[in-house]
């Protein structure tokens, strides 16, 4: 069965106003778009947790109130109910490409099912599946929950792939093109300032020692110890990301 049957089966037997009639259609065709088809009448009908997962992956890329978010939500649930209560069986459909779900509560942390469905979302927003995807986007995804949301990315992305080495190890996520991920956002690349070459430890030692910050009354004062080892940590990860990205430089006379 397709959704148009559905819609018509639905318009038919309820004869709903014509704001709902219309607002439905306009939540159908958010479905349609996330699957990326032409129009929702040609689509079949899938249960109704993956049509919800769909909507929402196709709204992610729409500035919409989360009242408006709901709205489109409820509206599914409403055709959804009205197959429920006729009989209609609504468990098949195209949700053979779909991405795989973890397992339940008990077996993954709470957060991390958060931040694979929060991805889901923003995958389907953007026409990616299972088979499309590639590690990169992952990557993709947590720098732009950095951008839009409380800065933790390097949690969300290590959240992501703890789920991911979860779906790769069971059988039904062999849709998966990819088993291996980037590298994990906090590995260790610093350079100590025991690998610094002997001119930037010397300058280093000279600018701590002439190092001064105002009071808050007027005079000056060294760095603490706080802010002084800040500074160092800052500068370690630079020359290790400076090694990292440009390895032909030489930190002895290109620094």
């Amino acid at each position: 069965m397709t959704y148009n049957d559905l819609y018509q089966n639905w318009l038919a037997r309820t004869s709903p106003s014509a704001t709902k009639s219309r607002m439905t259609r306009t939540t159908l065709k958010y479905l349609a778009k996330a699957l990326d088809r032409d129009h929702w009448s040609t689509v079949q009908v899938m249960s109704l947790q993956q049509a919800l997962v769909l909507l929402d992956g196709a709204m992610a890329t729409k500035e919409l109130r989360s009242q408006s978010r709901s709205n489109y939500r409820n509206y599914l649930r409403h055709v959804y109910r009205f197959a429920a209560d006729e009989g209609i069986d609504v468990t098949g459909g195209d949700a053979t490409h779909l991405w795989p779900a973890l397992p339940d509560h008990n077996g993954t942390p709470r957060r991390t099912q958060v931040a694979y469905d929060r991805f889901v979302k923003w995958a389907i927003g953007r026409g990616l599946w299972p088979g499309t995807a590639r590690a990169d986007d992952l990557l993709d995804w947590a720098l732009a929950e950095k951008a839009r949301s409380n800065r933790h990315w390097r949690k969300d992305y290590e959240r992501l792939t703890d789920a991911w080495q979860v779906l790769v190890a069971r059988d039904g996520a062999r849709s998966l093109k990819f088993a291996s991920l980037p590298a994990k956002l906090n590995a260790p690349y610093a350079a100590p300032i025991d690998e610094w070459p002997a001119h930037l430890r010397t300058e280093w030692k000279r600018m701590c020692q002439d190092a001064a910050a105002p009071l808050r009354k007027g005079g000056m004062r060294p760095w603490r110890p706080i802010t002084k080892g800040q500074y160092e940590k800052t500068l370690s990860k630079f020359l290790g990301w400076l090694r990292i990205d440009q390895p032909q430089r030489d930190l002895t006379t290109d620094t």
